[in-house]
């Protein structure tokens, strides 16, 4: 139109997405949305990836139930060496007669991309368990530890409290 609106390519965007999701929320958005995800269910390698990402997703924002039970340090990658990890669950009764004994489900994701990470499965006694809320903890990760949560319990460094143990509500 030849006038510069500063600020308005972000209005125009915010409406976009606006109308995207109203379009979506309606019964011939969700009947568009089916049809895509039907076209995708199609292609062999995209079907995994999708299905798995979208099962992720769906826990991780969608599932009431806490995906993310308690916060933990584990030695990871090597010994001496702390990660920040969350508990997720409990390991099944094939990967316990296998280990030898129960262990929990830990997920230590990356910064500042925290929807990637690393799965692992450790006994309780080699976790420490951290007096630290699940959202404080994503601060912490997505900063790359610029920002450090308030020490909730006041006490110094939970690490001496290194073989805690650790128990989880399934």
């Amino acid at each position: 139109m030849g006038i510069h609106i500063p600020g308005s390519g972000i209005i125009v965007t915010l409406a976009i997405i606006f109308v995207c999701g109203l379009i979506t929320q309606s019964y011939l958005g969700t009947k568009f949305v089916n049809f895509g995800e039907s076209l995708l269910d199609k292609i062999p390698v995209v079907r995994s990836i999708y299905q798995a990402t979208k099962q992720i997703f769906e826990n991780i924002f969608l599932n009431k139930n806490q995906s993310f039970k308690k916060v933990v340090l584990v030695e990871f990658p090597r010994q001496g060496i702390y990660s920040l990890g969350f508990v997720t669950g409990i390991t099944g009764k094939e990967f316990s007669d296998k280990m030898g004994e129960e262990a929990l489900h830990v997920f230590i994701p990356k910064t500042p991309n925290p929807t990637a990470g690393f799965f692992i499965m450790a006994r309780s006694d080699e976790l420490i368990e951290l007096d630290m809320s699940v959202e404080a903890a994503f601060t912490l990760i997505i900063s790359g530890g610029i920002v450090t949560p308030p020490n909730r319990s006041g006490s110094k460094g939970s690490v001496k409290r290194a073989q805690r143990a650790l128990t989880v509500d399934v």
